[in-house]
């Protein structure tokens, strides 16, 4: 494969809904980096739906998850379950 073939393989690939790791770690670093308007109308979705379900914020920066911290206490420095 060269360079043209696998651009064009993950750019279908894009189109056809992405992968996992496209959709949590590149549509938000899209958003970061400023190329909001480049992402297609669904990936658009998948970024906002991820804003209301706590996985970044709106400029696109990963916050922690409410959720797996929520049984957790600081007690003198240490983490406990």
């Amino acid at each position: 494969m060269n360079e043209k073939s696998i651009k064009k393989s993950l750019h279908q690939k894009r189109k056809d809904g992405g992968c996992g790791m496209w959709n949590y770690v590149g549509i938000p670093n899209m958003v970061k980096i400023g190329k909001y308007s480049d992402l297609y109308d669904d990936e658009k979705t998948k970024f906002w739906n991820g804003v209301k379900d706590g996985r970044w914020n709106e400029k696109g920066e990963r916050i922690s998850n409410p959720k797996s911290n929520k049984n957790k206490e600081n007690t003198n420095g240490k983490w406990n379950n």
